[in-house]
């Protein structure tokens, strides 16, 4: 199966014009994915038919789109059709897309896919599910096999062999969320779009050129020394490439000397104190924490609130009450949001696969520390707690983020 997108959207776009009034088949096959169904573990043999059925309206201009499979061959599309809804009388009332896939061979991976309006320059899903597909009772995650290493096909920049621990290069693929390798040299794609950096298992040969199979965010991709291509704000190596640096469960960082990207031991001592105090809110608590006399709390990008050094003992502080945000409903507090384990990294960062937020206005120069979940199986259980630290080493903001369109 070709997952390259563009063909991939070429094949959807010329299924849902032919199948539109046609009727989906939904009988035929035994399980049908909802919206409802999102996040959860679909078991499915091999060769199994399955429907995804998701609420649309056309007249929108929005439709779904299939974004990704974590593992190419986890299923293979089949059909696209359109149902109406029971009101079919009325012009713009909305109905159903449904995808009719046929489970792979074997294996286990993430479904993706998004609402979205295709023709914008850069599309910005509405709403996002994704579905985790066992096939024949795969294990989940999927158990990796380090045995074997995926030969090269063209390598444009070997690198140094004082650079490859134990002289062995490893695919990206290899990388396991929350290990840690102090020192590798990791073989794949850059590709480089959206204000963010990934390492990524296969090049998909669209124009631009797009990241696919598995990835990794690059820390700090100014340090990068590789040949690129472009096309507008995207970037990419032609080929795969071999590049030394580190691992820290979360992120590849170029060059693993890099001081100024690694958290520090007072880093990871800041996170495990914020732990016991969500665990805890009291005076003692909160003074085992830097902050400082009064502190911004926000959602993302945005301060919501300000509140004095002791307020930080209330929990009733640190909620903050706003109905929605990225699609979830309120209202939000990082004391509820922090759990075990966790990764402390340094910068910006992606949200899961989106692009990283700016820091909150006026705290563009301070250093931010952060925390994200090291064992979520799916962006919608990625979320991320930035404290946003002054010269003086005083926590001035801390803000919550949580994966969304």
């Amino acid at each position: 199966m070709n997952l390259q997108r563009f063909v991939l959207t070429a094949a959807l776009v010329l299924g849902f014009m032919t199948a539109c009034a046609s009727d989906s088949g939904e009988d035929a096959v035994g399980t049908v994915l909802t919206e409802a169904d999102s996040t959860n573990e679909v078991s499915l043999s091999a060769g199994e038919e399955f429907v995804v059925r998701l609420g649309s309206n056309p007249s929108t201009g929005y439709q779904w789109e299939i974004a990704e499979m974590s593992v190419p061959d986890i299923a293979e599309f089949q059909l696209r059709s359109y149902e109406d809804a029971d009101n079919t009388e009325v012009v713009g009332a909305a109905g159903f897309e449904v995808f009719t896939f046929e489970a792979g061979s074997s294996g286990a991976g993430i479904l993706r896919l998004e609402y979205v309006r295709s023709f914008e320059e850069l599309p910005v899903p509405d709403r996002v599910v994704e579905y985790i597909i066992r096939i024949d009772g795969a294990a989940w995650p999927p158990l990796r096999d380090t045995s074997e290493v995926r030969p090269l096909a063209t390598a444009t920049a070997p690198t140094s062999p004082a650079n490859e621990p134990g002289g062995d290069v490893i695919d990206v693929s290899m990388l396991v969320p929350g290990e840690v390798l102090p020192e590798a040299t990791v073989r794949g794609a850059v590709v480089w779009d959206r204000g963010r950096a990934r390492l990524c298992e296969l090049l998909l040969e669209s124009f631009p050129a797009q990241c696919g199979g598995t990835w990794v965010v690059i820390a700090n991709p100014d340090r990068l020394t590789v040949e690129m291509d472009s096309a507008g704000d995207v970037r990419w190596t032609p080929s795969h490439v071999e590049i030394a640096g580190r691992f820290d469960g979360e992120r590849f960082i170029v060059d693993f000397n890099d001081e100024t990207i690694k958290p520090t031991p007072a880093d990871v001592g800041l996170a495990d104190a914020f732990v016991v105090l969500a665990a805890n809110p009291a005076s003692d608590t909160v003074n085992a924490v830097a902050f400082a006399e009064t502190v911004m709390l926000g959602l993302g990008p945005d301060i919501m609130r300000t509140v004095d050094h002791d307020g930080l003992a209330d929990a009733a502080m640190w909620s903050i009450a706003r109905e929605e945000f990225r699609g979830y409903a309120g209202p939000f507090s990082a004391l509820d949001l922090v759990s075990e384990p966790f990764a402390v990294t340094l910068g910006a960062h992606a949200r899961c696969v989106a692009p990283p937020e700016p820091a909150p206005d006026g705290l563009e120069d301070h250093r931010r520390v952060s925390m994200q979940p090291t064992t979520a199986t799916s962006c919608l259980g990625w979320w991320t707690i930035d404290f946003f630290i002054d010269d003086a080493g005083q926590i001035e903001a801390v803000t919550l983020d949580l994966f969304g369109p």
